[in-house]
């Protein structure tokens, strides 16, 4: 599939010459679909659908039109579809890579930079579940009986199928025989794709699954349903112990892995001896997830599923056990809010989470006190000057801005150098208020002027003038719950439950006003001299005073949950909501769709100075997009060029896109790929095969793109 990019933390000296040339770029006007990348759950928080493996890479498919490969399995590489259409199945006819999915979705790559859609005959809006490659026939199945078949993955034709059940999957044997199975236990199979002969299952559940492991064919379904034959004529059921929906298997020869709803199966030795690697006794099992996607790469074992949960499991010891690994373990709590200082993103969220960031790339857990450690954090407000939190039953912690000094030791050459530095402890450092003023659930943070204000069930109003530590109960004139609350110049607005709409000059003595809604305004902000309110059914109010709100149409019936104006060259706004709904405004009152890559419901936004939305959600989710084009300079750190490969260290900022040129002779230069900084580290690794031994000499450029 061509070459392949992986970044790696660190700096080399650079050896051998180079040209270095960097291109600037005009700052343009945001483009539309926004283009995403995970900051959390790491590598991605896509549910994957199916996975693949083939020379020495891996490759996955997901919701929202996401693809991404991986040479290492610890970077994963996103690659431009073309689509949002969720992605459920993969294929390779000899070196061309087929992708199938939804609303009669279907891709064919002979790269990774140039993935095209394929041409249906006739098209489809039915979901295509399932694909199957021989060596010179692809077959592909979904919704109300569908079939498909091509033998070059370009342009597709519909057969008869014969039914009008829900297929779910497919696979191919080495003889080429291919068996399709599907909605109430659904079997057939068929030697060309064309003529489909019916195979009795012995079952009336779903079958989710079924692949070609080993010497025989394996079909998975609900409840633990799994069935096993050596012809696709005639099935034997299998008794794996496996009570809950099964997705995903894979095998090594002698050993056979079924994986689906928090359900990891092992069999092996004649007859099989079924295992369960989640039973907590085993040495290291797998965190309990639903897996949708297994494939074996010798000697691993690779599960992948719901919110990208990506593990590997490993043989060894005598007697051998497997040992799995997440080969990352990031948090994915639900966050409910987030806040934006100078220098740093802090979010919080269910199960005491506060994550913070200095770039909205990598997040830090930090610790809270013990007193609230089972509090779910609904909202987060402050300043420079200090931050609170609060959550269910009153929880109210909160993080003054205290300079300390850290002492920072550094080895060089075997020479000691200690450091000290100082550094601000919001947002790291926190304490809970003790005894709880209330014990309503909390949600709305603000400050202004010193005073803190705080919102929550029942119409709960409470206010602190000594950052966090103190707190009075205010009279409110509601039970509506208040979920958000913000403050301008002339005062504070609280908005919440019922459409309701509090003002007040000090946050003290408040008074309802008419939104003329009863939907849920679920949050407030004061952004650009106005206040923006979202809510229930897309509802979205507006005004310049606080009193006076006129509504405002957001094109959209779903939940929205935050608004933000973001840095920029147009100072875009941007709300987000449920079902990973963003939408993107230039005036605050034509809203159009902003283009999102996960269908997680969203409840944050915020934005920092270099023109970077994030935006995050369930299960953790952190999504950032950079909407300026970034000039950093881009260097070539380190080349290297080998008889059959060549690779390039580069450094840069997180989030620039460039292309390697190359020239022989400084004219005519050839464009290559289009390469990004993805992680934090700001490096990354390029390697690509040469196409002639030894390579000619050339020189290299780093050019910006978009």
């Amino acid at each position: 599939m061509g070459s392949q990019s992986v970044a790696r933390q660190g700096r080399c000296r650079l050896f051998g010459a180079l040209i270095l040339a960097v291109c600037t770029m005009r700052v343009a006007a945001v483009d539309l679909p926004l283009r995403w990348r995970w900051s959390n759950p790491t590598p991605h928080g896509n549910a994957v659908y199916d996975m693949i493996a083939k020379a020495g890479f891996v490759y996955q498919v997901t919701d929202s039109g996401q693809l991404y490969s991986s040479y290492d399995q610890v970077l994963w590489d996103p690659h431009e579809t073309g689509t949002t259409n969720s992605l459920r199945a993969l294929a390779f006819l000899n070196d061309r890579l087929i992708i199938t999915g939804a609303e009669g979705t279907a891709l064919y790559a002979d790269s990774l930079s140039d993935i095209r859609p394929a041409v249906l005959n006739p098209p489809t809006t039915d979901w295509l579940e399932g694909v199957a490659a021989s060596s010179n026939l692809l077959v592909s199945v979904g919704d109300n009986g569908a079939v498909y078949t091509s033998n070059t993955g370009d342009e597709w034709t519909r057969q008869t199928s014969g039914t009008t059940n829900w297929l779910t999957s497919v696979t191919v044997n080495p003889n080429g025989l291919f068996v399709a199975v599907g909605q109430g236990g659904y079997i057939a199979t068929s030697s060309d794709g064309v003529m489909w002969t019916n195979q009795n299952s012995l079952t009336t559940s779903w079958l989710n699954k079924v692949r070609w492991l080993g010497n025989s064919f394996w079909a998975l379904g609900d409840n633990g349903k799994t069935l096993v034959s050596l012809n696709g004529v005639s099935w034997q059921p299998v008794g794996t112990g496996a009570t809950a929906g099964l997705f995903a298997a894979a095998n090594n020869g002698s050993q056979y892995l079924l994986a689906g709803d928090s359900e990891v199966r092992i069999g092996e030795g004649l007859p099989l001896n079924w295992s369960n690697e989640l039973d907590p006794n085993q040495p290291a099992p797998p965190p309990a997830w639903t897996y949708f996607a297994a494939e074996r790469v010798d000697p691993f074992y690779f599960l992948a599923g719901r919110s990208g949960m990506f593990v590997s499991g490993f043989t060894s010891g005598n007697p051998s056990k497997l040992y799995w690994e997440t080969h990352s373990d990031p948090v994915r709590s639900w966050l409910w809010d987030m806040v934006r200082l100078p220098d740093q993103y802090v979010a919080a969220g269910d199960f005491a989470t506060i994550l913070t960031s200095d770039d909205g790339v990598d997040w830090n857990l930090e610790l809270v006190p013990d007193a609230v450690t089972n509090s779910i954090f609904l909202g987060i407000g402050g300043d420079t000057n200090g931050l609170v939190s609060v959550g269910n039953q009153g929880s109210i912690i909160y993080s003054p801005s205290y300079l300390t000094n850290v002492l920072i030791t550094n080895v060089v050459d075997g020479v000691e150098t200690v450091v000290t530095n100082e550094v601000d402890t919001i947002g790291t450092i926190w304490y809970a208020v003790d005894p709880r003023p209330t014990t309503k659930d909390l949600q709305g943070v603000t400050v202004h002027s010193g005073r803190f204000v705080v919102t929550g069930a029942d119409g709960t109003v409470l206010t602190s003038d000594n950052r966090g530590t103190n707190w009075t109960v205010r009279t409110s004139p509601t039970t509506n719950f208040l979920s958000s609350v913000a403050a301008d110049d002339l005062g504070f607005v609280a908005t919440g439950a019922g459409g309701t709409i509090l003002v007040s000059a000090d946050g003290a003595s408040w008074t309802a006003i008419d939104s003329n809604t009863t939907n849920w305004l679920y949050r407030v902000r004061h952004i650009a001299n106005q206040f923006m309110a979202v809510g229930q059914g897309g509802t979205m109010l507006q005004s310049a005073n606080g009193a006076n709100w006129t509504a405002v149409d957001s094109g959209t019936g779903v939940w929205i949950n935050d608004i933000t104006r973001a840095a920029d060259t147009n100072q875009t706004w941007f709300a987000v909501g449920n079902q990973g709904a963003v939408l993107a405004s230039l005036d605050a009152i034509h809203w159009t769709n902003a283009g999102s890559i996960t269908q997680k419901s969203l409840y944050a936004a915020n934005h920092d100075d270099t023109g970077q939305l994030v935006v995050a959600g369930v299960e953790g989710a952190v999504l950032r997009s950079q909407l300026n084009i970034l000039t950093n300079a881009i260097e070539i750190v380190d080349y290297s060029r080998g008889a059959n490969l060549s690779s390039y260290l580069f450094s840069g900022a997180t989030g620039q896109r460039f292309t390697l040129d190359r020239s022989e002779q400084f004219t005519n230069w050839i464009t290559g790929e289009v390469l990004e900084f993805l992680d934090g580290t700001g490096t990354l690794l390029y390697v690509t095969p040469n196409a002639t031994n030894p390579p000619p000499a050339e020189f290299y450029r780093a050019a910006q793109v978009p």
